[in-house]
């Protein structure tokens, strides 16, 4: 029975990310000419592709101002969330496929709000390079209530 339900929350998580893609529910910034200063560790620290930092909305709103224009898929997941982990390589193949058109991809991890700091960034950057993710991730340290608040999420 458990098989099932694992099998069941696995195929629902791959298919709403399919639908998503599909269906083009995606999030577009349409506020590129406000450019704001910020704090940003993502506007501080020069790192590669994919970018995986540690930080809060301000950072995640610094990565979404910064591919203003184009439509912008945006993947709340995490390394313990089965669903999560199946469907990203779905998501590293559309990233792939439509990085030369006016569209991407930022991952938003849960991590930190079970695993704390030091293990999320192990995990998250683990996870990254063995699943061969490009998009930019950040790894949210911020409470999730003020994560759903900003982004309107139920």
């Amino acid at each position: 029975m458990a098989g099932r339900r694992l099998y069941r929350a696995a195929f629902w998580g791959l298919g709403l990310a399919g639908a998503l893609a599909l269906l083009g529910v995606v999030v577009t910034l349409r506020a590129a000419d406000q450019k704001t200063p910020t704090d940003s560790v993502v506007n501080a620290v020069a790192v590669p592709k994919p970018v995986i930092v540690m930080g809060g909305i301000k950072d995640i709103d610094s990565l979404l101002r910064a591919d203003s224009g184009k439509w912008v898929l945006v993947n709340f997941w995490a390394t313990w969330c089965r669903p999560c982990v199946a469907e990203t390589p779905d998501l590293v193949a559309l990233h792939q496929a439509l990085h030369s058109r006016p569209f991407t991809i930022v991952g938003v991890s849960m991590d930190f709000a079970v695993f704390g700091e030091s293990t999320a960034i192990r995990k998250v950057t683990q996870f990254g390079a063995q699943s061969k993710v490009e998009y930019p991730n950040v790894i949210f340290g911020g409470r999730t209530d003020d994560l759903t608040g900003h982004f309107h999420l139920s």
